[in-house]
């Protein structure tokens, strides 16, 4: 009886150990390459950039028209294993912004605002 209960006990603990494990990420920030905060860039396909953030297993990011806080459209809305996404983009205002995430947390959104022209 005694070796079967720590045969359980044993197993309970392995099965939770992932838990145990997982790295809060809510203070680290994602960094944000480009586009860059008040740039211009050319109409066509703009490749959205960020660093990797330690112990993130996925990224959320989002783009709006104009901006989050007036936002007309939603343009992208999707989760990324990846640190670079690209969209073809016509000329306007826009914000984009990211979050990094783990199976347990996720950092403050990151984001930056640009134009196409």
């Amino acid at each position: 009886m005694k070796k079967k209960l720590l045969f359980v006990t044993i197993t309970i603990l392995l099965c939770n150990c992932e838990a145990i494990f997982i790295e809060n990420i809510s203070e680290k920030k994602v960094v944000l390459l480009a586009p860059t905060d008040t740039s211009e860039v050319t109409n066509g396909t703009i490749q959205f950039n960020w660093q990797k953030v330690s112990e993130a297993s996925q990224y959320e990011i989002q783009l709006a028209y104009p901006n989050f806080d007036n936002a007309s459209r939603i343009l992208v809305d999707s989760l990324t294993i990846g640190t670079t996404i690209s969209k073809d983009l016509a000329a306007g205002d826009y914000e984009w912004r990211v979050k990094a995430l783990n199976s347990n947390f996720s950092t403050a959104y990151s984001s930056y605002r640009f134009s196409v022209k």
